[in-house]
């Protein structure tokens, strides 16, 4: 039988697999390929952080390992690095990776020494892989439930021992294939307890909370964020950071379609509160609320069906017909996953206790021992209906601030930019009849606007002035008013939205066509020249646009069309009535800003809530 290929571990080998199963060092570089005398590379798995991953063949034990590899000489790097193998060799759990004594080594290769890291490997899926696979839609609340309270006996473990993880994320939680036992991996980022005012920052986006990201003291509070920020993401099936976050900074997850019971939501909502004195301090705590003080397995639900039946079957009334127990064991006798040979062997005690024992099982149900469970039946349900009502009253005082908020930013931002147009028209039309000021266009701008377009048929006047000026006044006052949307300063979104307003006069000057031809093509230039300026991101950029636009140039076309002043257009746009220019600059800049806001405050939240109603529920 023929020995597999090695594989080169070198950072920088040219060609480092395969290599001959009888070599102990590198054809191509010169690296070792047998390390520590046991330890014999087989096949590379992927890269983690600043290391490669290795399959690993263990000559004393006779199994296979991971080897993880240093890729990176940074001294941050190496102290991460070497921090992980000092955390796991100290901690003995199901829940973490063996490492042994003797894992931690150097090996030299030609280029540098490169630090490596052997442990246990895990036959098994991460919750992410799990999550996409099975669970596209977010998974079950029974199955989220067993996983927190796996995690948080390794929390428990870990922070009696002063260790914070500080990277739980779905990708760092494995489950294993033969016990379902879950793995908490990557212990890169973890770190010792301490008052420090700084830490070295180690953070996932969407999972480590605020204090971590800006680099302050850590406290195991940050790995119960991350560990609520986790779970929302199992049960939604969506990235944290997707999700909206309120003014506050709490994660808005919930949604109708998504069936969460209540002492679950409100422990996660405790969990990802932006405020540290606002989380659970400990891991027992999450148990504590969640489970009481009664001992809890670390087994997922799977394992102890029989327990989970005899539980239902002792809260069910008197007058339960024997085809719902049924019915209701077989759904706790079929989980959703393969069953191995120790679930089989639960259920067929299961299936025993059902056809050889129901008439003790009906026996057992007396009327002395249902009137206190029925009682408790009610008392929970009256528990339900008023924090149905709590949370009812909750939405409705949200929704009244968010609208308060919402008119308010409008209405201010729609007044900014009024006000800014007409006091931009008005400086525009003293500099139009000053003399400087048509010397500028007459004897500078025109010459070089000849010099730079020969050819062209271009000439400005001063007219010009007043339209600019009018939309660089529109431009700082949205800018102002509009610090959530706008990306860039105040003055150069000004000066943006003029030259988008002198552009579009330009257009209107010698744009051949009728009237209405002429009128359309300068509000699409000047609104969507004015929305462009506020520099907004790419993944916004187009809803703005083109709501604003549609909005804006529809309200304004039928305000002008509706109107008596249809025919004075172009009275407007020429400046033969200087009155009526500030009203058509002022009409433009308050139905534009009304628009800005209707997108930002209704449209788009809108928008995203439908798509979450319409998402089919797992």
């Amino acid at each position: 039988m023929l020995s597999p290929a090695r594989h080169c571990i070198a950072p920088h080998c040219p060609a480092p697999y395969p290599q001959p199963a009888n070599h102990r060092f590198c054809q191509q570089c010169g690296s070792p390929l047998v390390l520590q005398g046991r330890y014999i590379p087989r096949s590379r798995l992927g890269e983690g952080g600043f290391a490669n991953i290795y399959t690993v063949w263990d000559g004393q034990t006779q199994q296979e390992q991971v080897l993880k590899v240093l890729t990176y000489e940074d001294e941050v790097a190496v102290k991460l690095f070497t921090q992980e193998a000092l955390v796991l060799r100290q901690l003995n759990h199901p829940g973490i990776p063996r490492v042994g004594t003797e894992s931690f080594f150097t090996v030299k290769t030609p280029q540098q020494t490169v630090y490596c890291l052997v442990m246990e490997k895990i036959q098994g899926d991460t919750l992410e892989m799990i999550l996409e696979r099975d669970y596209p839609q977010g998974c079950s609340e029974t199955l989220v439930r067993a996983w927190l309270r796996q995690v948080t006996d390794i929390l428990k473990l870990l922070h009696h021992n002063g260790i914070i993880h500080r990277d739980i994320k779905p990708a760092n939680l494995m489950c294993r294939a033969d016990t379902g036992q879950i793995v908490l991996i990557d212990f890169g980022g973890a770190k010792q307890i301490d008052h420090r005012d700084r830490s070295t920052r180690v953070f996932s986006s969407g999972y480590s909370p605020p204090e971590q990201v800006v680099g302050r003291t850590v406290q195991p509070t940050v790995d119960i964020y991350a560990l609520g920020r986790t779970l929302i993401h199992l049960l939604t099936g969506r990235y944290p950071g997707d999700l909206q976050e309120n003014p506050d900074g709490q994660l808005l997850w919930q949604r109708p379609n998504l069936d969460v019971s209540g002492d679950l939501a409100q422990l996660l909502n405790a969990m990802i509160a932006p405020d540290v004195r606002d989380r659970p301090p400990t891991a027992a705590a999450i148990q504590r609320q969640l489970w009481g003080n009664h001992t809890t397995s670390s087994l997922p639900p799977i394992l102890n069906p029989l327990k989970r039946f005899k539980s239902w079957f002792g809260q069910c009334p008197p007058y339960v017909k024997f085809g719902q127990l049924k019915s209701r064991l077989a759904q706790h006798i079929s989980p959703s996953v393969t069953l191995n040979p120790y679930y089989q062997s639960v259920k067929q005690q299961l299936t025993h206790l059902w056809y050889h024992q129901r008439s003790t099982l009906k026996r057992s149900i007396s009327p002395p021992q249902i009137t206190p469970q029925l009682t408790a039946i009610t008392t929970k349900v009256r528990q339900q209906r008023r924090q149905i009502r709590q949370h009812t009253g909750q939405l409705m005082r949200r929704g009244s601030r968010y609208t308060v908020m919402s008119v308010r930013m409008t209405g201010a931002q729609m007044l900014a930019s009024s006000t800014g147009a007409i006091a931009g028209t008005l400086i525009g039309w003293a500099i139009h009849y000053s003399t400087w000021g048509q010397r500028l266009i007459l004897d500078v701008l025109n010459p070089a606007l000849a010099n730079s377009l020969p050819g062209v048929s271009l000439a400005l006047t001063p007219d010009i002035w007043l339209i600019t000026l009018a939309g660089l006044g529109t431009g700082v006052g949205v800018a102002a008013q509009s610090g959530h949307l706008s990306q860039r300063p105040v003055p150069l979104t000004g000066l943006l939205g003029g030259m988008s307003y002198g552009i579009a006069w330009l257009i209107w000057a010698y744009c051949p066509g009728g009237i209405a031809l002429r009128l359309m093509v300068w509000l699409v230039v000047a609104v969507g020249g004015m929305v462009l300026s506020l520099g907004l991101k790419r993944s916004r950029l187009i809803p703005y646009l083109g709501i604003t636009l549609l909005g804006t140039s529809s309200m304004a076309w039928s305000a002008l069309t509706a109107s008596q002043y249809w025919l004075q257009v172009n009275a407007m746009l020429s400046l033969e009535d200087v009155v009526l220019t500030y009203g058509l600059c002022g009409l433009l800049a308050l139905v534009m800003a009304f628009w800005l806001g209707m997108t930002h405050h209704v449209l788009l939240p809108l928008a995203q809530w439908l798509r979450q109603q319409l998402t089919p529920s797992p």
